[in-house]
């Protein structure tokens, strides 16, 4: 998950000349990039050019001290702007990774918060938006539709388009999200999905943190809303 966190507004600045629509972000808090990993993103790229997309060429590289020369860390899927509705996302793979077998451990932290678990986007042309992802990232996944929703799973997430009236129907409360004006179909994203190991402690974490926290139902499971 990409956000903007903007430490020194000076080369923020430098920054905003080429990327305008960073701005927003910061007006208005909100993810505005996902990485999706990739166990080979240059055949995920192969793959891309055959069915006809055009995007750059994957871009490889390490951390910003690494010693020049040395093995690059990651390699990049890139996307253009707008060419996936709804926020800048890319996919990657770990090239330290590559190859090893050993089962990545998974870090709880404190308040018991483990993982993402899929995202929940809100436009006004929820279907097109999930087709267009679903033929870029998952062209053989199941796209489910309902009168409440649309979704497809992508790994181990899953993807939600709504409209904000079928959004705020299941969740009582209009989308904390501005998806109209300059740069509005980067700014979809109305709702991440985290899980718990113990939702009681999570809950409890969040309020003593000033969160409000509603406990809520959602296909008979109790889950928090933020």
């Amino acid at each position: 998950i990409e956000f903007l966190w903007v430490e020194n507004t000076k080369e923020f600045k430098k920054a905003h000349r080429t990327q305008p629509y960073l701005e927003q972000f910061k007006k208005y808090p909100a993810p505005y990039g996902y990485g999706f990993e990739s166990s080979d993103v240059q055949k995920f790229h192969a793959s891309l050019v055959k069915r006809g997309f055009k995007v750059p060429a994957v871009s490889s590289r390490g951390p910003a001290d690494a010693k020049e020369g040395s093995e690059p860390w990651w390699s990049f899927q890139y996307f253009p702007k707008n060419f996936i509705p709804g926020v800048l996302p890319f996919a990657l793979t770990y090239e330290f990774q590559r190859g090893k077998k050993s089962i990545r451990k998974l870090q709880k932290g404190p308040n018991a918060l483990c993982d993402i678990e899929g995202i929940t986007f809100v436009s006004t042309t929820p279907l097109r938006d999930a087709k267009k992802w679903k033929d870029v990232f998952a062209p053989k996944a199941r796209l489910s539709a309902s009168k409440e929703k649309i979704t497809f799973k992508l790994g181990f997430h899953m993807l939600t388009w709504m409209t904000s009236k079928q959004y705020k129907a299941q969740y009582s409360v209009s989308p904390y999200m501005h998806p109209s004006g300059k740069f509005a179909s980067m700014r979809k994203t109305a709702l991440l999905h985290v899980g718990s190991s113990n939702i009681a402690r999570t809950k409890k974490f969040l309020e003593q943190a000033g969160w409000n926290v509603r406990t809520i139902q959602v296909a008979g499971k109790e889950r928090l809303y933020v």
